[in-house]
């Protein structure tokens, strides 16, 4: 691994995308939405205020989810069909190297459009409230992490998945994901013995926890949350998107290219 060819290949991935008339017009759509959350006035300051961020981080969350599927789905498919990555991997980049890199380039993307809308929910909520709720930089920092692993899911996955299969699998892991703890606590209380608690056990390693990344809850209502949590929540995610990619390492090895 090449933390260089992984940079530059990241780094032509970010321009890609950003030369795309798709990327300005979601932005567009991301910051009017905003807009029109913080003139609507339903309630009085304060309700108002809970409102504009749960209404704010829900959006926040499926515009990342919508990003992080739409942009990852056609990344690598793109390449191979245009023949770029047969350019990129005929010079001495490692087939991990070039996996990575999407990845690198896609997540940037997904990083700046979340700190410019964070950074204006901040903004939208001090105005309304007079002070400033530090959280909702937490929760924009757990919502990019939540779209390291559905990235990584989605890149590893578009290399034996055709693009429509990959979107229904990632979304359904996404879905999931958000469920998994209510589920597979139920599932463990049936399965009581051995036999049938090992596959919930393996089950629950194998889907992505993402109810850890959604603080909107401890936001809208003010509650601190812990940076030890934040900590090992974003060590939760870094790790498993590693561990995904190693997978999608695996699938790309196997591609006569």
């Amino acid at each position: 691994m090449r933390p260089a060819n992984i940079w530059q290949i990241g780094r032509l991935t970010l321009c890609e995308w950003t030369r795309k008339k798709v990327f300005y017009m979601f932005f567009i759509v991301a910051l009017a939405f905003f807009g029109l959350a913080f003139t609507l006035n339903f309630f009085n300051l304060g309700p108002q205020a809970r409102f504009t961020m749960d209404l704010s981080l829900t959006a926040m969350g499926l515009f990342t989810a919508i990003l992080s599927l739409g942009l990852s789905l056609s990344a690598i498919p793109q390449d191979l069909e245009n023949k770029t990555a047969w350019c990129l991997l005929s010079r001495p980049v490692s087939r991990f190297d070039y996996l990575c890199g999407k990845f690198l380039g896609t997540v940037l993307l997904i990083l700046i459009i979340l700190s410019i809308l964070t950074v204006e929910l901040v903004v939208v909520t001090f105005l309304k409230e007079n002070r400033l709720h530090w959280t909702i930089l937490q929760a924009g920092l757990l919502l990019w992490v939540e779209s390291l692993v559905l990235t990584a899911v989605v890149l590893t996955f578009s290399l034996p998945f055709s693009p429509p299969m990959n979107a229904a699998f990632s979304s359904f892991v996404y879905a999931v994901g958000h469920l998994s703890s209510t589920y597979i606590q139920a599932l463990s209380q049936e399965s009581r013995n051995v036999a049938g608690g090992i596959p919930v056990l393996l089950l629950k390693l194998a889907l992505p926890q993402l109810q850890y990344f959604d603080l909107k809850s401890a936001v809208v209502q003010g509650y601190p949350v812990p940076l030890g949590y934040t900590g090992e929540a974003v060590l939760y995610g870094l790790l498993y998107a590693l561990m995904v990619l190693l997978l999608g390492e695996l699938l790309l090895s196997r591609k006569d290219l």
